[in-house]
C-alpha cells in the first residue's frame, strides 16, 4: 500500500517501452530539466509501515522528501553532473576492426606470395617455351641444310 501511495503522490511517470529504452529520450529529458535525478534512503521504507497512507498524501513536499530521505537534482542545479561517453562499444568495434584488418592483411600477403610464385612459374614456362622454339627452329634449319 505504501508504494501505491508513493506513486499516487505524484512525480512518477510511466513510460512506454520505446521511450523507456531510448537513450536519446532520457538524454533529452535530463538536458531539458524535465527529468529529475532522485536518490532516496531505502531504509526509510521501514518507517512507512508506521505511517497512515492518508497522512502520506497530506505531507508537504519537504516533509515527504525528508521522511523518505529523497534528494532531487537536475543538470540545471547541479554543476557536478556531466555527460561522459561510454566508449566500451567503440573500443570493442575498434578491436574487431583491427583483428579483421590483420586477417585481411595476412590473406593479402599470402595472395601476393602466391601471385609472385605463379608469376615466376609463368616466366619459367615462357622461357622454356622460347628455348624449345629456338631448339626446334635450329634443328629444322640443320635438317633442311642437310637435304638441300
Amino acid at each position: 500500500m505504501a508504494m501505491y501511495t508513493i506513486a499516487k503522490r505524484g512525480g512518477i511517470i510511466i513510460l512506454d517501452n520505446e521511450s523507456a529504452s531510448s537513450n536519446k529520450y532520457l538524454n533529452n529529458m535530463i538536458q531539458t530539466g524535465s527529468a529529475v535525478l532522485t536518490t532516496f534512503n531505502p531504509n526509510k521504507f521501514a518507517e512507512l509501515e508506521n505511517v497512515d497512507p492518508d497522512d502520506l498524501l497530506n505531507l508537504s513536499d519537504d516533509e515527504y522528501n525528508e521522511l523518505m530521505g529523497i534528494v532531487n537534482t537536475n543538470v540545471a542545479t547541479n554543476l557536478s553532473i556531466r555527460e561522459v561517453a561510454d566508449e566500451t562499444n567503440l573500443k570493442k568495434a575498434e578491436a574487431k576492426y583491427e583483428a579483421d584488418m590483420k586477417k585481411i592483411n595476412e590473406k593479402d600477403k599470402k595472395y601476393d606470395t602466391d601471385l609472385a610464385k605463379l608469376e615466376n612459374e609463368r616466366n619459367a614456362i615462357k622461357t622454356e617455351s622460347e628455348t624449345l622454339k629456338t631448339v626446334i627452329n635450329d634443328n629444322t634449319d640443320r635438317t633442311f641444310k642437310l637435304f638441300s
